[in-house]
């Protein structure tokens, strides 16, 4: 369909994650819409799945490339030839990109923030970012928007846009038990706090 409003999503790499993830969902969901333009940073450690689902969902595919000074003037050519109303970014280097790109084309950036946690200098710069240059920031959980509204980010241009689910299934039907059965399910890492997890166990047990 013509004359449909054009936005565009920026994603740092194709790689796996769930930033990845929502980001191309979110180019699926919009498309019905808007002419939806995906444009990637770094062409590095693609994930097939992902450029499969692409090519399945037809989504307009650009790759940046060359370094960072090269990608803000493809990224502003791009936006001037399609004529791109709205730019989401997901995670900190695209915000980055996407600030820079602020400077030198008048449209709404809309950043991403997909942690309640950031190292230091990442959650400052992210800071400024939103402040002076985006024009709202997205979370994806209410408990990390509270924390960063605390530390200075500000509520006017803080959203929660929780993650999606795709191809839901029926729930399976199994028959009841003595034995019930927990799962945890998540990275391996320190922030997941799986301690706590074990001590619940052990209460429940």
């Amino acid at each position: 369909m013509e004359g449909k409003p054009a936005i565009g999503i920026l994603m740092r790499a194709l790689v796996m994650g769930g930033a990845e993830k929502q980001s191309l969902l979110q180019a699926k969901l919009m498309r019905t819409e808007y002419d939806v333009y995906y444009f990637v940073q770094k062409k590095k450690h693609e994930i097939k799945r992902h450029l499969d689902f692409i090519e399945k969902e037809n989504i307009n595919y650009i790759q940046l490339s060359g370094n960072f000074l090269s990608r803000t003037v493809q990224l502003i050519k791009y936006i001037r030839k399609y004529d791109i109303k709205v730019l989401f970014a997901f995670l900190p280097l695209d915000n980055l990109l996407a600030s820079v790109v602020s400077i030198f084309q008048k449209i709404v950036y809309v950043g991403g923030v997909r942690n309640s946690h950031l190292p230091f200098i990442k959650f400052y710069a992210n800071k400024v970012l939103q402040r002076y240059f985006l024009d709202y920031v997205i979370f994806n959980n209410h408990y990390g928007r509270e924390l960063f509204l605390k530390r200075g980010f500000l509520p006017s241009k803080a959203v929660v846009i929780q993650n999606c689910i795709d191809n839901i299934h029926q729930p399976i039907q199994r028959p009841e038990g003595n034995t019930i059965k927990i799962l945890s399910v998540g990275r391996f890492t320190d922030q997941k706090d799986y301690f706590t997890s074990l001590k619940a166990i052990s209460l429940l047990k």
